[in-house]
């Protein structure tokens, strides 16, 4: 059996454009980008290390509370599978503090090891946005998973994915855990989501005319779709029309207060419209 790898990916810094559904520049059925980091103790470590593993990353920052949570969520997970061929590693990206960051791990009690990705070439081989988002490759190094920075249930779900990967559950037994409760929703809102999926796929193609075309057509059926919204301003930050995208973004979060991906794209917005 391979060896499993849960990379704990942590981000600091923000900024740039990137896909709303937190990572811009792989998908699903992507592979992983290449990278190499120093430890916090100064020695590097680098992707090809873990080559014909299964891979799970989780991108996290330390001012939010929802990453704070995960990183405690997953240091639980390391300590009950880490002795069972399941690895940990976390990433700080950017002009980290590294005093801030001794600090963090001291408060979480975090045990696996930590990279600094002090250039920002891990950060931008995956186009991270959102935080906390956790993403699960397969042993051929493809996205299987992605998880959003407001998906219930993380640590459960994470699980899952790992005692599935370790082939001590049945895939019947993972899709429980992945879909415990099936929302009914209305068949505006329904298509107002299948409209959202494609202006994704658009946009994960720089395709801007025809995303803003499907999110039209996705308010039009259901003008409460808050994700819609937020994704039209992060394509209104590619057209660097910042008035407007700070407008897309707010009517976002008047739908949905916590809605990471809208908060981050209304301070790009603000910082650009401050320059």
């Amino acid at each position: 059996m391979h060896k499993i790898i849960v990379i704990i990916v942590t981000l600091l810094a923000g900024g740039a454009s990137a896909e709303v559904m937190a990572l811009r520049n792989i998908d699903i059925g992507d592979p992983s980008p290449p990278f190499c980091a120093k430890q916090l103790g100064g020695s590097e470590i680098c992707s090809s290390k873990y080559k014909d593993t299964i891979l799970v990353a989780s991108f996290i920052r330390l001012d939010q509370k929802k990453s704070e949570k995960i990183m405690l969520n997953l240091q639980d997970l390391h300590t009950r599978y880490g002795a069972g061929g399941v690895s940990f590693i976390g990433i700080f990206s950017g002009d980290v503090d590294r005093q801030e960051v001794v600090a963090f791990v001291d408060k979480t009690r975090i045990t696996f090891p930590l990279l600094l990705d002090e250039e920002r070439d891990i950060y931008g081989g995956y186009g991270v946005i959102a935080y906390p988002t956790t993403v699960v490759f397969g042993r051929d190094g493809k996205m299987e998973y992605l998880f959003g920075s407001n998906t219930i249930n993380i640590r459960k779900r994470v699980e899952g994915c790992i005692r599935f990967l370790l082939d001590e559950i049945e895939e019947g037994e993972l899709e429980k855990i992945m879909h415990p409760v099936v929302e009914k929703i209305s068949p505006e809102r329904a298509k107002a989501e299948r409209y959202y999926n494609f202006a994704k796929n658009y946009f994960g193609r720089r395709q801007f005319s025809k995303a803003k075309k499907m999110l039209e057509s996705s308010l039009e059926r259901y003008s409460e779709h808050a994700l819609s919204y937020s994704l039209y301003g992060y394509i209104l930050i590619e057209e660097e029309n910042y008035t407007s995208c700070l407008e897309q973004f707010e009517l976002a979060l008047k739908l949905d207060p916590g809605l990471e991906e809208a908060k981050t794209g209304k301070q790009v917005c603000l910082d650009n419209l401050n320059h």
